[in-house]
């Protein structure tokens, strides 16, 4: 099943889309897809980043952090080593298309 960490910071919307069998993800900046990875690698840890226009000249560091064990997945979104929002949640072998937001 996809899940979708969802958060706002400095007015943007930022969402992590994971999935909470296969390593994948993808991380969005209002709407806007800014990076995605994979792994066939069943226990991992995927990292997603990007920069976030905040000001005129101001730019935070966006990271996004998908961690898979063989009976759990936890997911964070921070910014510049401040954590926004995290989840864990239990690691499915059943694929469902279906979205969960979080």
């Amino acid at each position: 099943m996809r899940q979708i960490l969802e958060t706002r910071h400095e007015g943007a919307l930022l969402q992590l889309h994971f999935d909470n069998n296969q390593p994948r993800a993808t991380l969005t900046i209002n709407g806007v897809i800014r990076e995605t990875v994979s792994s066939i690698q069943p226990s991992i840890t995927l990292k997603l980043t990007s920069p976030l226009q905040t000001g005129y000249e101001y730019h935070d560091f966006l990271e996004a952090i998908v961690k898979y064990t063989p009976t759990e997945v936890s997911a964070v979104l921070q910014i510049s080593d401040t954590e926004l929002i995290h989840t864990t949640i239990e690691r499915t072998t059943v694929s469902d298309p279906e979205d969960r937001q979080i």
